[in-house]
C-alpha cells in the first residue's frame, strides 16, 4: 500500500538522507591521503623555493654592503 501510494504520488527518497555531510576539512584530508607523492613533491617544492628565496636576499644584502 504504501508502495504503490509513493509510486502514484511521485515520492523519492533521498539515499544518504540519515548521513551527515563532509566538511571542506575532511575532504582535504582525504586528498592529502590519496595523493601522497604529489602532496610530498608540492610540499617540498615550496620549502625549495622559499630558501632560495632566502638565499637570493642574503645574497643580494652581501653585495649591497661591498
Amino acid at each position: 500500500m504504501e508502495y504503490t501510494k509513493d509510486i502514484t504520488l511521485g515520492v523519492h527518497y533521498e539515499k544518504g538522507y540519515n548521513e551527515k555531510k563532509k566538511s571542506w576539512t575532511s575532504n582535504i584530508i582525504y586528498a592529502v591521503k590519496k595523493h601522497k607523492f604529489i602532496m610530498a613533491t608540492l610540499i617540498s617544492a615550496i620549502i625549495f623555493i622559499s630558501i632560495d628565496v632566502i638565499l637570493i636576499t642574503n645574497f643580494f644584502k652581501i653585495l649591497n654592503l661591498m
